[in-house]
């Protein structure tokens, strides 16, 4: 049952998350619109770029697409971690639960899910993420998981399309 290889794969505890057994399930990467995730990523408090669109979405389909988490129940999407691999660094893009399922563990078990994979699948010896200054409210949370703040670098992008 998809809900018993989801507890094993990670091996976090999952009491927390409100008893939901054979509720919750991993959607693959490929199965999802990404018309949805936008829809979901916007009803819950993640700040959408112009990357964060329907074709730079399904381009990512394709690359490294075991390292994008989708978990879903009766309601749609409830939880998204959105991990990639660029051969030398793991990255995290828009670790995002639903409202009505925050503080219950699944942030902490998706953010462990997409570690776990570029751990044993890529041998990853660093990952990093970025959070934006408006939700200085979560830093605590990753704190907690072992994340760090830097303070030797200034993070520069530049639009090339």
């Amino acid at each position: 049952n998809n809900w018993k290889k989801l507890k094993d794969f990670i091996g976090v505890y999952m009491e927390n998350i409100l008893n939901l057994e054979n509720e919750f399930v991993i959607i693959p990467f490929k199965k999802v619109k990404a018309e949805d995730l936008i829809k979901f990523w916007k009803e819950n408090d993640i700040t959408l770029s112009p990357t964060d669109n329907i074709d730079e979405i399904n381009l990512a389909k394709k690359v490294n697409p075991e390292l994008f988490l989708i978990i879903k129940d009766k309601k749609g999407i409830c939880a998204t971690c959105w991990g990639t691999w660029d051969g030398r660094r793991g990255y995290i893009a828009h670790l995002c639960v639903r409202r009505d399922l925050r503080n219950t563990g699944l942030g902490k078990y998706s953010l462990n899910y997409v570690e776990k994979i570029l751990k044993e699948k890529y041998s990853c010896y660093r990952v990093h993420l970025f959070v934006e200054k408006k939700n200085i409210k979560v830093l605590d949370f990753y704190k907690n998981l072992g994340y760090f703040e830097r303070n030797d670098i200034i993070m520069l992008s530049k639009t090339l399309k």
